[in-house]
C-alpha cells in the first residue's frame, strides 16, 4: 500500500484526495471585513466523510476570488505539482474559469484528474 492509499469499510483500495483550498466563498478567511462560517479544516473533514476516502488538505490562498492573480496560478501549479493522485480545487466562483484556463494550458491534468469547484 503506498503513503497515499487507505482501505475502504469494504476492502477497496481508496486514492487519497488532494484538496487544494484556494479562498472563494467557501475556504476565504474573509470578504469584506466580514469572517466566513467555512474553513478549509471543516471543508477538508467533510470531504473525507463524505467520499470515504482520506483527504489530504493544503491551504494555497484564502483571499476573494476578485483579487486572484497570475502569482495565485503559479502558486496553485506547484501545489498541484507537488502532490500524488487525484486533486480537488476549491475556488472562488467569479474566476474560476480563468484559474482552470492558466492549469489547462500546463500538463497538470495529463495523468491524474484536477476538478475544480467554486460555490455558486
Amino acid at each position: 500500500m503506498g503513503a497515499g492509499d487507505a482501505t475502504h469499510h469494504d476492502g477497496v483500495m481508496a486514492k487519497q484526495l488532494n484538496l487544494l483550498s484556494c479562498g472563494g466563498a467557501i475556504t476565504s478567511i474573509n470578504d469584506s471585513g466580514l469572517a466566513r462560517p467555512t474553513s478549509p479544516v471543516l471543508v477538508a473533514a467533510l470531504v473525507q466523510e463524505l467520499w470515504l476516502t482520506p483527504v489530504a488538505h493544503t491551504s494555497v490562498s484564502a483571499v476573494d476570488s476578485a483579487v486572484t492573480t497570475p502569482d495565485s496560478w503559479t502558486r496553485l501549479l506547484g501545489a498541484v505539482r507537488g502532490v500524488d493522485g487525484p486533486v480537488l480545487v476549491t475556488h472562488g466562483t467569479d474566476t474560476l474559469a480563468w484559474t482552470a484556463a492558466a492549469l489547462a494550458v500546463t500538463d497538470v491534468a495529463d495523468h491524474r484528474p484536477v476538478v475544480m469547484t467554486g460555490a455558486n
